[in-house]
């Protein structure tokens, strides 16, 4: 052969000529019979690495975009954003509980009583109802709630309703992602500011839906729209370590990894609890950063070259009002701004109607999310001090003595104060009743009546809670 006549080197050993012996079996012989054969073979090479590359290329799209990794990468860097945002030196705890939709489902569904699942046990007996134990603020769960059954047959909704119950009874809202089926949609990317939520609710298919919305225990669930975008896609980088040559593909909009809007709320609880010690907040712009999101990222599109915002939709003022009076929380970005903002924060509690306005307002503020966490909080408190106290009252007005002195560390009763003291004493007005437990010594039912300063809109309410304390044991 010509090219083994001229090797690449003129000091060309026997382990050149076996290489070339390869690359005549590769690309033939008629492709390396040329003047310059050297810059052949480095050309041919090249266009075969290029080559490679793209089929590596190809694999690695595969893998990214396949819904099963994509949900792995989606929950790791939801929770990498949430730590990120917390100030641990606040005493803010995060733990993570690992556990899929299918086996939450199986532990609801198959318990006799819901306090007989392993969720129950897990989130009330292990540390509410346990002395010692540390109660969870809340819970954010990483699953996408829909209307219909889906894989397994499983029943979103039925589960929904035995989570709501363990809510209750820790005084720990659960906090979910909201799937598009729930308002009649495929995706997100498909709502706009003319979707009819009232005309949508009236459908056949949304009867059980509503009936789980007007529950008690519905105002301890929270569903969180739409999803953000945390991660760009991947380029060509020259400063890669491994010099790997590689440029994402994205072909559809689903190949974009997006996070659930549950981390994004999150960290804002994490941000307003660490600032003040205090959950009401977390909505708007006011204090201490209120509702706002930061660190999610706007991305230029593949598909149609456009710069777009860091959620999957841009939802309008009107959309958001209609969204949170339907019972969701969407977190709401603008053209031109880096960060988006929880503008209010509803439970998916439809609230109660009643004769006289000011009963209306207080149902109403009862059902939203920021005042659920916070009665919660001091429900904790309460429990957990009573508790310790039991056997020392000889009377039920000793134990609402006892609990009127302390709740009075927490109230102010003038608005005209700084941020920073209005966090110190978040209530304007705090009053508890107490009374025994029929055929029960040292059994009480404990009721508190809360109005905080924060208000929305100027409208003054007022929020009530009850808890039961029976012995050593604590049940909401």
């Amino acid at each position: 052969m010509e090219l083994l006549d001229h090797p690449l080197g003129s000091d060309a050993n026997l382990n050149e000529c076996v290489w070339i012996h390869d690359l005549v079996d590769y690309f033939g012989a008629d492709s390396l019979r040329t003047q310059h054969p050297r810059l052949t073979v480095l050309s041919l090479l090249n266009r075969e690495i290029a080559r490679i590359d793209q089929l590596l290329e190809q694999q690695v799209d595969a893998i990214l975009h396949h819904p099963q990794f994509q949900a792995l990468e989606s929950t790791w860097m939801g929770c990498q954003y949430l730590l990120e945002q917390t100030s641990f030196a606040q005493q803010v705890k995060v733990k993570l509980l690992d556990v899929t939709w299918d086996e939450l489902a199986r532990d609801i569904t198959r318990a006799i009583e819901i306090d007989h699942s392993e969720i129950f046990h897990k989130v009330y007996s292990r540390e509410f109802g346990m002395a010692g134990g540390e109660p969870f603020g809340a819970m954010l769960c990483n699953y996408a709630i829909g209307l219909t059954p889906k894989r397994s047959g499983r029943d979103d909704l039925s589960v929904l309703s035995g989570l709501a119950a363990v809510a209750a009874a820790s005084f720990a809202p659960f906090i979910f992602n909201a799937d598009p089926s729930l308002l009649d949609l495929d995706d997100f990317s498909s709502m706009h500011s003319q979707l009819d939520l009232d005309r949508t609710y009236q459908q056949e298919s949304f009867i059980r839906w509503k009936a789980l919305r007007q529950t008690e225990d519905a105002r301890f669930i929270g569903l969180t729209l739409p999803y953000l975008y945390l991660r760009k896609t991947y380029r060509l980088s020259r400063f890669r370590n491994d010099g790997f040559v590689y440029r994402e593909g994205i072909k559809k909009r689903s190949d974009y990894l997006k996070v659930g809007a549950i981390f994004a709320l999150g960290a804002v609880m994490a941000r307003c609890f660490s600032n003040t010690g205090w959950l009401a907040e977390i909505t708007g712009k006011r204090y201490f950063g209120g509702g706002v999101v930061p660190g999610f990222i706007s991305h230029d599109s593949d598909i149609d070259g456009q710069s777009h915002i860091a959620a999957e939709v841009m939802i309008p003022d009107a959309l958001e009002r209609s969204l949170s009076d339907h019972g969701f929380i969407p977190v709401c970005y603008s053209v031109n701004s880096a960060s988006g903002l929880f503008y209010s924060a509803s439970s998916i509690q439809s609230p109660l109607y009643y004769n006289t306005a000011q009963a209306r307002v207080n149902a109403r503020y009862s059902s939203m999310l920021q005042y659920v966490l916070c009665t919660s909080r001091f429900a904790h408190y309460m429990k957990v001090i009573v508790r310790d106290q039991v056997g020392a009252f000889s009377t039920t007005e000793e134990c609402r003595q006892f609990l009127q002195t302390w709740i009075m560390n927490y109230v102010m009763s003038t608005d005209e104060a700084s941020d920073v003291l209005l966090a110190q004493y978040p209530l304007r007005e705090a009053r508890v009743s107490v009374r025994e437990q029929a055929g029960g010594s040292g059994s009480y039912t404990c009721v508190a009546h809360l109005k905080p300063h924060f208000q929305l809109e100027s409208i003054e309410t007022s929020i009530q809670f009850s808890a039961e304390v029976v012995s050593n044991r604590v049940t909401g």
